[in-house]
């Protein structure tokens, strides 16, 4: 008798937990229908960090890297692996949250020997979330980092230093 009390009652949990899944299920396919944005969290980067190894790639073989700013009548280049391995110190190791409201301040190009290697989107402004690198594969964002303090204050600089002349 006993034996046939553990039996129904292992049934019956079973068959429980059954319909509890088929609810979740349920609601689980609602909530994917309704919720195609990707979801936006403050505390999560919405980017993983760039890998070390592309890092590492980019260290060794990077000779040119390209700075083509959005809002300022300039760009700039570095011309060897030395100075493309201090722009590339810039670059935190940091995984970066975007913030859908930071506007484009500038678009990156690393080049190996006149070939792109890597692109990436600079997003810099005052405000303190507004200071990271976006990276692109195949045009699409992949990784986000933060900027290095050194390089907030390479950036403050030489934005504050550009004054846009009105033409006549």
């Amino acid at each position: 008798m006993k034996s046939y009390l553990v039996i129904l009652s292992l049934v019956l949990g079973f068959m429980w937990s059954c319909n509890d899944s088929a609810k979740t299920t349920e609601t689980d396919s609602t909530e994917v229908v309704t919720t195609n944005a990707p979801a936006t969290s403050l505390n999560q980067p919405s980017y993983p960090s760039i890998p070390k190894e592309t890092m590492e790639l980019l260290w060794q073989s990077c000779t040119q890297i390209d700075y083509i700013f959005t809002n300022l009548p300039y760009s700039i280049s570095t011309s060897d692996s030395q100075q493309s391995r201090g722009m590339l110190m810039h670059v935190s190791t940091q995984a970066a949250t975007v913030d859908v409201n930071c506007p484009l301040t500038a678009n990156v190009v690393y080049l190996a020997s006149g070939e792109i290697v890597l692109e990436a989107n600079l997003y810099f402004s005052e405000a303190q979330q507004c200071r990271y690198m976006v990276f692109l594969e195949d045009g699409q964002p992949k990784y986000a980092n933060y900027l290095t303090p050194e390089a907030v204050g390479y950036f403050e600089k030489l934005i504050s230093s550009v004054q846009v002349v009105p033409q006549k």
